[in-house]
């Protein structure tokens, strides 16, 4: 199975639920368990590693945060994230790529 059909299925089905009401909750889930880590400052830089398909990222700009990045393995997954206008770039290996940029993040 293609990889970009393997992703669309599991949209589909795996993800099924963000689409009936679901969202609300995972951000209510974003906002108990990180808003009291979460920089004061908004204009904070922020990388959000192995971001997915971005739900923290959104979370985090609902929150007012502006200077969110995020960082994703798949290609599916960076592409998706892109589409919905999300600051997002692909690092085939995490480790190597934090290695060689390494700016500063909150």
């Amino acid at each position: 199975m293609k990889s970009a059909t393997y992703f669309d299925e599991y949209l589909s089905t795996g993800f099924a639920r963000y689409n009936d009401g679901g969202e609300g909750v995972i951000r209510q889930n974003y906002a108990h368990n990180f808003l009291p880590f979460m920089p004061k400052n908004k204009a904070a830089r922020i990388l959000d590693i192995g971001c997915g398909m971005g739900q923290c990222l959104e979370w985090m700009q609902s929150e007012g945060f502006t200077q969110i990045e995020g960082i994703e393995v798949s290609r599916e997954g960076v592409e998706y994230c892109v589409k919905r206008g999300l600051n997002v770039s692909q690092a085939k290996d995490t480790e190597k790529g934090l290695k060689n940029n390494q700016p500063t993040f909150e």
